[in-house]
């Protein structure tokens, strides 16, 4: 019996550090706390890897930033680093850029039940327009 329990313990312990441990790239982001919402958005070159994931956002009332990681000559585009292709209900407010690596948007998320909306994210290296990214954000109001 003491052995049964031993080796369920152990796997319980495996399994729980397998959870926490998987906090990076691959795992869908989501946004379901107060405050600034953090999205990290790994570049190498105009290169985005990993693809970024939708963003599950949870309540209302939240702020959306993106932040890039890695190639320290890439920035976000001054007008449009981020820009919402599909807002009939104008959930989101205007996106700005606090500095050339960070970009902000409000997410009034207000509508109830599940909605997807399709983004687009403009890079920039020196004065050349990197591939547009097209992620999304799932709103759940």
């Amino acid at each position: 019996m003491a052995a049964r329990t031993m080796v369920t313990g152990f796997a319980l312990v495996l399994a729980c550090t397998g959870c926490a441990t998987d906090s990076g790239a691959g795992k869908t982001p989501t946004c379901d706390h107060p405050g600034v919402c953090k999205i990290d958005v790994h570049v190498l070159g105009c290169t985005v890897s990993p693809p970024l994931d939708d963003i599950v956002v949870s309540g209302r009332d939240r702020m959306i930033q993106w932040e890039l990681v890695g190639s320290p000559n890439i920035k976000f585009a001054r007008q449009n680093g981020i820009f919402l292709k599909d807002d009939p209900q104008h959930e989101f407010g205007p996106g700005n850029r606090p500095d050339s690596r960070k970009f902000k948007v409000p997410d009034k998320n207000s509508i109830k039940g599940i909605h997807y909306y399709k983004y687009g994210i403009q890079l920039m290296d020196g004065d050349t327009a990197c591939p547009q990214i097209d992620p999304g954000i799932i709103n759940h109001g």
